[in-house]
């Protein structure tokens, strides 16, 4: 009953991410939506340090009394966003007809057929797969191999988030003035520095500076990613770009961890960072080379999209 109660609670929490993501595509004007994704991770990351804290006060002797709130906060924000929160959509895709949910579906075809955003997306893997790693199969690393302790792996969590927290709004203003092909090179280049480091690593202040070369990179390129597909998408399609977007996401935590997972248990664990370093690094000379669409572009290829839907 957990697993299929689980399994229903992870669709469903998914299901809007798509549509928030353009919902915010549709409010920011394109030179404001890092910043605005930027302002998404910052909640994110504080959410993520105060839920826990304020959970520990209501779980007490049962959990019952967690879920009874998580529920009533969920059904209260459904019911604001559905009676409150007004449509976004821009007009010319309200003037567009209805689509069957066939038609829906054969919309993502439209994804596949843009070639440089699905080969942006496939950067995108590369990196995560190697990123879903920090939070996994790092922690069994640095105990196996160094003897850094759950507490030690937990402060060093608590810098990423803080680090997040504290710089990411400023630092997304600042990329905001260069090209984001350019501050993704950055980003992810400070991603193979980082990781690559974990594996030369001898004592805790060695991981500790790797964390905040990562984190460096994090929050340069992370909020990027939503915003270039919100610029890569035409504005009927920026739902199911997203969504798009947040399969590379599942399929990266799904596969990067299990592969570092062989790699720990082979007789050079080193190579796991080593080989994510690498992997990065191919990653950031490849967005180095993308190629933004110009505005005469997205609008050409919105009125096609829209004549063969």
């Amino acid at each position: 009953m957990f697993i299929l109660f689980r399994l229903l609670a992870s669709f469903m929490g998914n299901f809007s991410g798509p549509a928030f993501n353009a919902l915010l595509a549709d409010l920011l004007p394109s030179e404001k939506r890092s910043q605005g994704y930027a302002t998404l991770r910052i909640i994110g990351n504080l959410s993520a340090a105060i839920g826990p804290f304020l959970a520990g006060f209501l779980i007490g002797n049962s959990f019952l009394p967690l879920f009874i709130v998580d529920v009533i906060l969920s059904v209260s924000t459904g019911v604001l966003l559905l009676f409150k929160m007004p449509e976004t959509k821009p007009e010319e895709v309200e003037k567009a007809s209805q689509q069957t949910l066939k038609e829906t579906f054969g919309g993502y075809g439209v994804v596949l057929r843009d070639r440089v955003f699905v080969t942006l997306v496939f950067l995108i893997v590369l990196t995560m797969m190697v990123y879903m790693n920090y939070n996994t199969t790092l922690s069994v690393y640095l105990n196996r191999m160094h003897g850094i302790s759950a507490k030690q792996f937990g402060y060093l969590l608590t810098l990423n988030a803080m680090m997040v927290v504290i710089f990411q709004f400023s630092v997304s203003r600042v990329t905001a003035k260069f090209k984001q092909p350019h501050m993704m090179f950055l980003g992810t280049l400070l991603y193979a520095v980082g990781f690559g480091m974990i594996g030369l690593g001898t004592d805790y202040s060695f991981f500790i500076l790797s964390m905040v070369i990562v984190t460096i990179g994090e929050v340069i390129s992370a909020p990027l990613y939503q915003a270039m597909a919100a610029e890569f998408a035409p504005v009927n399609m920026r739902g199911r770009y997203m969504a798009f977007l947040n399969i590379s996401y599942s399929f990266s935590a799904a596969f990067g961890p299990l592969i570092a997972g062989y790699g720990l248990e082979s007789g050079h664990p080193q190579w796991v960072w080593y080989g994510g370093g690498i992997l990065c690094l191919i990653a950031a000379f490849g967005f180095l080379g993308t190629k933004m669409k110009t505005p005469e572009k997205k609008s050409s290829l919105l009125e096609e999209d829209l004549e063969s839907l």
